[in-house]
């Protein structure tokens, strides 16, 4: 990591894309699996800050603080031109198969990668959220709960009450929450807390990331 405030995301198999405030770098794998130099890529054509940056096999995809998310093919270097595909103000976002997943205003949505059939996937869900299995898991501020509802916006149901949940990761049948200071696990197919009183102490703004 180069910088505590960057961002970044893999492209391709060796390439990593970093961003800070308006800029965009990037840096090569070497031989040794190392990241010895980064060099700068891109300026942003927006007058704001990167929050959330991501990729797939095609596009680098970054929500702006205020203008919505864009996208844009990095791979000729010279001219990088992003193009706005959700100009809703949500500023995380999620990539998975070939939808992206966004919020706005407690609303949870859905859409194609480019921006079009967007759909609502769920009502009173904040901006931490995690899929797995089919599911979409979303906490919601407005009841200190955490629910589930199908990647087709169906059959939503509550895990259970948890207060203050500010990130959530799914990964093998477990849901790890980062809350107050806090890092929990809960069973999937229970909803029961497998650590009753947590598993570690951490920082509450602690992000969660399986390999």
């Amino acid at each position: 990591v180069y910088k505590a405030s960057m961002l970044g995301t893999l492209y391709k198999d060796d390439i990593m894309v970093f961003s800070t405030e308006n800029n965009l770098y990037y840096s090569e794998y070497d031989e040794n699996g190392n990241l010895p130099s980064l060099y700068w890529l891109a300026g942003l054509n927006v007058n704001e800050t990167i929050y959330c940056v991501d990729s797939d096999d095609k596009y680098l995809y970054v929500s702006i603080t205020g203008n919505g998310i864009f996208r844009a093919d990095v791979e000729n270097k010279k001219e990088v031109v992003y193009e706005q595909i959700v100009s809703r103000n949500s500023v995380e976002f999620l990539l998975y198969d070939k939808f992206i997943y966004y919020t706005e205003n407690d609303v949870l949505y859905k859409a194609k990668k480019d921006g079009s059939d967007e759909i609502v996937l769920a009502k009173n869900a904040s901006d931490v959220y995690s899929i797995y299995d089919g599911w979409m898991f979303y906490y919601s501020d407005a009841d200190g709960s955490i629910y589930r509802v199908k990647l087709n916006g169906k059959d939503a149901v509550k895990v259970r009450d948890v207060k203050g949940c500010i990130h959530m990761q799914a990964v093998e049948d477990c849901l790890w929450l980062v809350c107050d200071n806090t890092l929990y696990r809960i069973d999937l197919n229970t909803g029961d807390f497998i650590e009753k009183d947590g598993v570690a102490e951490i920082g509450n703004t602690s992000e969660i990331y399986a390999m």
